[in-house]
């Protein structure tokens, strides 16, 4: 059995190495040399501490156990409870006359790979969230859209009716112009006819009175009339206005669901990746 480093050539040669290795890997690396029984050397980092120390006992379940066990190259991840961290470790078995003496661990911490899959998982899920939100608000802008869309064909319409009572009010004001016009003749005719047409004048002063009224009443409802289309045509324009910026938020927002969406699929791409690092 290989009690010491020097005792097999194979684990001097990588001990010797040992200090190099950090210039060729990052700072969270872990090596350990054993015989079948300890630890001969564990070498943490700075930012990657053991719970077992050389020449300590080898515990159940790590990487040089099971490389023992199996008598060949083992590639496991090593849960926290065994060594106090989380790592991904290769194990290599040393033989001397085909009889397995020790191993040659590497280790890895997989606390980076640990955030980075919490963080993406976050990112996935927050993107998910953003995307559904995003989703109703299109939704909603959509139907928002459509409303508008009803009303301004209302008003189109209110308006188009609006616009036919100037024919009617045209056709009434020919009829008080008629009036005043019928009134006039009955009044010339009453002068006319002297003592015998004062029953007739007053008629016909009744008529001009009435044509005049007519007139006048006419005018007002036109001008309130001009009003209400005046009305009808702002609010008009506005819903227009306020379709058309509907309409380009509406489109807006589906790119960038669409670019959320992408977004989402790279989250779920790099868990993936870092479930495998």
């Amino acid at each position: 059995m290989i009690n010491e480093i020097n005792d097999n050539e194979l684990v001097k040669s990588f001990y010797n190495l040992v200090p190099y290795f950090k210039y060729y890997f990052e700072d969270e690396l872990v090596f350990t040399i054993s015989n079948t029984e300890r630890f001969l050397l564990v070498q943490d980092s700075e930012n990657l501490k053991m719970a077992s120390k050389t020449g300590d006992s080898i515990p159940s379940g790590c990487a040089a156990d099971l490389c023992l066990k199996q008598k060949k190259p083992v590639s496991a991840i090593i849960p926290e409870h065994v060594f106090g961290v989380p790592l991904k470790t290769m194990a290599v078995p040393v033989f001397e006359n085909n009889e397995i003496q020790g191993t040659i661990v590497i280790g890895t911490s997989l606390a980076k790979k640990e955030k980075m899959s919490n963080l993406s998982s976050s990112i996935s899920n927050s993107l998910s969230e953003i995307s559904t939100n995003l989703f109703d608000m299109v939704s909603g802008v959509q139907k928002i859209s459509e409303t508008n869309s009803a009303i301004q064909n209302f008003i189109e319409e209110t308006n188009n009716n609006a616009k036919k009572t100037d024919e009617v009010l045209g056709f009434i004001q020919g009829i008080a112009k008629q009036t005043n016009l019928l009134g006039l003749n009955a009044a010339i005719e009453s002068s006319k006819a002297g003592e015998f047409g004062k029953g007739f004048s007053i008629v016909a002063n009744e008529i001009r009175k009435l044509s005049q009224s007519t007139k006048e009443s006419t005018n007002q409802i036109n001008t309130t009339l001009s009003a209400i289309q005046s009305s009808i045509n702002e609010i008009y324009s506005r819903f227009n206005n306020s379709n058309l910026l509907l309409e380009n938020q509406s489109s807006e927002l589906e790119e960038i669901t669409a670019a959320i969406q992408e977004l989402n699929s790279n989250a779920v791409l790099l868990k993936e990746f870092a479930s495998h690092m």
